[in-house]
């Protein structure tokens, strides 16, 4: 089941002969790993500034759990990140791929949506992108290589 009020589209322009699915899948699943990192590991948002501290009361209750308070990292029971998943890889038009990234569970969805109207913070910021276009430059020759045996065979 998907929960589609929170999704985001990733758009990849390339010939469907150049790259496979499973790179565009693969591609998408990254994107969730860098957004993660960007949430959890650094506390910032999609315009990959520093998210609004936790307030107080919050911080008290995550310290008492043991949780991190430096900064806000939208991580307590890890069901939200969890739920994050590759939706969906579907051909758009005669030239390219979209892969849509969501949540699999109401509790994820409703949660990412509560902290997205307090701080964005779902999607592909402008650091996750040129992370994403290194993975895909080093990536793109290998899968290249796989389109042109499977050609040849």
């Amino acid at each position: 089941i998907m929960y589609p009020a929170m999704t985001t589209d990733l758009s990849i322009n390339m010939p469907q002969q150049m790259v496979s699915p499973g790179f565009i899948r693969t591609l998408a699943a990254t994107s969730i790993v860098v957004m993660r990192r960007r949430v959890q590991e650094r506390g910032r948002n999609l315009q990959d500034q520093q998210m609004a501290p936790y307030a107080q009361m919050t911080r008290q209750q995550r310290r008492k759990r043991g949780r991190q308070t430096a900064y806000r990292d939208l991580t307590d029971t890890g069901r939200m990140m969890g739920g994050i998943h590759v939706a969906s890889v579907t051909r758009v038009g005669a030239s390219g791929y979209q892969a849509t990234v969501g949540f699999s569970t109401a509790y994820a969805r409703q949660t990412g949506a509560t902290h997205q109207e307090r701080d964005p913070w779902f999607g592909l910021s402008r650091d996750d992108r040129r992370t994403l276009t290194a993975f895909v430059q080093q990536q793109l020759p290998i899968e290249l290589r796989k389109q042109m045996d499977k050609r040849s065979q």
